[in-house]
């Protein structure tokens, strides 16, 4: 669903907190920080990705053709009033 984070994560989320609290006590101008820098950058590629909630491109424009056919066939339909001879060639049984 929309808005929850994959289970199973904690592990991994407690150690990029360590790494992003210990560089908040380094300084950005030291060696230990682009250590921990390639740390976190190691860390944050092993999460999952979590594309599903994205909509492809090819999904939107499908949906708008789709939504802009319905209502080309009812802008059609208010102006045009389709009328059918059927009904005149079912007699109804009385």
């Amino acid at each position: 669903m929309l808005g929850r984070k994959p289970k199973g994560d904690s592990k991994l989320d407690a150690a990029i907190e360590r790494v992003l609290e210990e560089m908040e006590t380094v300084s950005p101008e030291s060696e230990e920080y682009g250590r921990l820098l390639t740390q976190l950058t190691r860390l944050n590629n092993l999460k999952p990705k979590d594309d599903k909630s994205a909509v492809s491109g090819d999904v939107l424009v499908t949906g708008a053709f789709g939504f802009l056919n319905v209502l080309l066939i009812i802008a059609y339909e208010q102006k045009h009033v389709w009328v059918t001879k059927a009904l005149t060639i079912v007699k109804p049984k009385t």
